[in-house]
């Protein structure tokens, strides 16, 4: 028996972009918290600029993700 093959869809109108800024901008106002925080970010971000950092500079470029910093 095949595994039946789910496909989830966004409803219509949604937009990612909206819900990020909204939480950001709502969080701003209210003192709230947002869903990702600076830390998330950092660690989502960092490795793409070390790796851009380390092809414009053309040198090898070491993270330390733990201390979040270049060595």
């Amino acid at each position: 028996m095949k595994p039946q093959e789910k496909t989830y869809q966004a409803p219509q109108g949604y937009s990612a972009d909206v819900v990020h800024h909204t939480n950001f901008f709502n969080a701003l106002r209210t003192g709230g918290k947002v869903v990702e925080d600076g830390t998330f970010g950092l660690r989502a971000c960092a490795p793409s600029l070390a790796a851009n950092m380390s092809v414009f500079e053309q040198r090898v470029v070491n993270w330390d993700p733990v201390a979040m910093q270049l060595k």
